[in-house]
Order: C-alpha cells, then structure tokens, then sequence
C-alpha cells in the first residue's frame, strides 16, 4: 500500500495525433508518430508522503518512448518545482519513479533510463476546462 497521496490538478499531452493510440490500446500501439514524447503534469492541492507536506508543488514527469509503451525502454525524467525543499524532492522522486507505489509503479518496469531531476518554476494554470504548464526553458504546453 501506498504511503502517500496527492489531489489536485492534473495535465498529459504527448506528441501524437488525437487521439493518442496508447489510450484505446492499452500501451500497445505505436504512435502516430513512431516514437512518443509525453509530458504528464501534476499540481498538488493536497498532499503528503511519509508526513512530508506536498501542498502547493508541482511536478512534470517527461517521456520518451522509441516506439509502443508496452515495449518498454522508455526514457523518463522529472522536473520538479524550485520552491520544493530537498526532502519534497525526494518525496516527488518516489512518487514519480513508482518507488513510493501507486501507478507510477505499473510503469516502471517499462522504463529503461531514468535521465535525473530539474528544479525549475511551475507554472500551472487552469481557465475551466483549459489547462497550460510552463517549467521554465525546459517546457511550455
């Protein structure tokens, strides 16, 4: 069981046509593209890990998959907001990596390198049902 939990906002987008094949195939399909670049972001409203408060942070989990998902040797890294502290960090490493459980644990057996972890600002914003992310030079969707 997991020994954590967050809620708040949540945003994914990837480099394939609408709609992303990985969702009605079960991460079987290749996409449109032939290789995916996804980027999933997460802005905690509340949350914590092993006490450790994760309210008000966000994370990007960034993604390269040379071809199906199901396939593995993904690439993934992480960045993480500058305002979090070295403990939050490690905190968002587990959680993010599938270390600390839940369903990012699913995945980690298909990913081949973990490329490391950026602190950068955040910023997430929300106007209804639209939703932009910006991480400094590192991402903007």
């Amino acid at each position: 069981m997991a020994s954590w939990q967050i809620s708040g906002q949540y945003m994914e987008t990837c480099n394939c046509e609408l709609l992303c094949p990985c969702i009605s195939s079960n991460l079987t399909a290749r996409p449109t593209d032939g290789k995916c670049y996804a980027a999933v972001a997460l802005h905690i409203d509340k949350g914590a890990k092993d006490g450790v408060a994760l309210d008000g942070l966000s994370f990007v989990i960034v993604l390269n998959a040379p071809g199906p998902m199901a396939q593995g040797n993904m690439a993934i890294g992480l960045i993480v907001d500058d305002s979090a502290s070295e403990a939050q960090t490690a905190a968002l490493v587990e959680i993010a990596s599938g270390k600390a459980g839940g369903p990012a644990a699913g995945l980690a057996p298909l990913v081949g390198t973990f490329a490391g972890v950026e602190k950068s600002p955040i910023e997430f914003t929300r106007d209804g049902f639209k939703f932009s992310v910006k991480a400094g030079d590192f991402l903007d969707q």
